[in-house]
């Protein structure tokens, strides 16, 4: 009985440390997602910022003429 007791205090032990480490391995991939999220929102504003940049240049150059 004592055995059956030891390991299924065991388990309940490994179950929680499991548990810990899920958690906080969501929570470490959800902010590596959130910052990945956010270079992509840099890179699409820098992108279209090289867009009106060219369209600008572009234009200048058509008024010279």
């Amino acid at each position: 009985m004592g055995l059956m007791v030891s390991f299924l205090s065991g388990v309940g032990v490994i179950l929680v440390l499991l548990t810990w480490v899920i958690k906080a391995l969501n929570s470490f991939l959800a902010s590596i997602a959130h910052t990945l999220l956010e270079l992509v929102k840099v890179h699409q504003a820098l992108k279209c910022l090289g867009i009106e940049r060219n369209k600008y240049k572009n234009l200048k150059k058509k008024n010279r003429r």
